[in-house]
């Protein structure tokens, strides 16, 4: 069977670097460092859901990142500060996170690409079988031939675009170097049964630290229940913090003094009566 492989690309508008980010960003005293590190950024992410996992092989991500562009660790460190100042990174418990990245990487399966192959082949031998004879050129009909690969690469779109409306587009890589696609109906039922959870933040996790973990990763078979219990623990995590956080609360929280003069069931004692006949100045 031939490889599943998918393939990647960016899509940058061409006002990119005249867009008041890209302004901002330059204007810094390392500005143009900065761009081309943050596209790098952008680039290395462009296969991991916009996900940049801490593989934890060095003290920090950011002399992690460093190493993988081929950056110095001060500048990516820069570089990481400015775009969490300015809402386009998002640190997570295992990396951070380029929202970016999703809007502007694309991607599709082999078939579509195999498509296109079969097109260029058949034109290609369309045009070499071009013949003069006889000062009278005879070309090569091919409107059948077009047609019917016109018709094979509208089906296999087809296959793709309906594998990707029913997916959400979150990968999980699993043991043998294939992708779990989460399924759309299977986030819907994952965020009604954990409700208190941000159901898509935790699967982007799981896909960084099933990337970062590479023996750790797991079956198609058992991915879902790898996922299940994911989300258990997160959520039973995030009640018992919560409990904790409230037991907190009330116990820093003064209890009221009591006064027996402010209870009307309270029967004073003859001491009580002395007292306060004392305090009111009629003894």
């Amino acid at each position: 069977m031939a490889e599943n492989r998918r393939f990647y690309w960016m899509k940058l508008p061409n006002d990119y670097f005249r867009q008041l980010f890209q302004r901002k960003m330059r204007k810094q005293s390392s500005g143009i460092e900065m761009q081309v590190i943050y596209l790098k950024m952008l680039l290395y992410s462009i296969d991991k859901d916009a996900v940049i996992p801490f593989q934890g092989v060095y003290d920090s991500i950011e002399e992690e990142l460093a190493e993988e562009l081929g950056e110095e660790s001060e500048m990516v460190k820069e570089t990481i500060n400015f775009l969490e100042a300015n809402q386009k990174l998002e640190r997570t418990e295992n990396g951070i996170f380029l929202p970016e990245a999703l809007e502007r990487v694309g991607s599709e399966g082999t078939s579509a690409e195999r498509m296109r192959n079969m097109r260029r082949r058949r034109a290609s031998q369309c045009d070499n079988s071009v013949t003069t004879s006889d000062g009278s050129v005879t070309e090569c009909n091919t409107s059948v031939q077009s047609g019917d690969v016109e018709k094979e690469i509208d089906i296999e779109k087809d296959k793709e675009v309906e594998k990707e409306k029913n997916g959400t587009g979150i990968f999980i890589i699993l043991e043998d170097g294939t992708f779990y696609d989460v399924p759309l109906d299977k986030l819907t039922m994952w965020q009604q049964a954990y409700p208190d959870l941000d159901v898509k933040r935790e699967l982007y996790q799981m896909a960084s630290w099933c990337d970062a973990n590479l023996s750790k990763r797991k079956s198609r078979r058992g991915v879902e229940k790898f996922i299940n219990g994911w989300l258990n623990r997160s959520q039973k995590d995030g009640q018992q913090n919560s409990k904790k956080e409230e037991v907190k609360n009330n116990a820093a929280e003064p209890e009221a003094e009591y006064n027996p003069e402010d209870d009307p069931e309270h029967v004073p004692s003859a001491n009580e009566v002395w007292e306060r006949l004392r305090r009111e100045g009629r003894l």
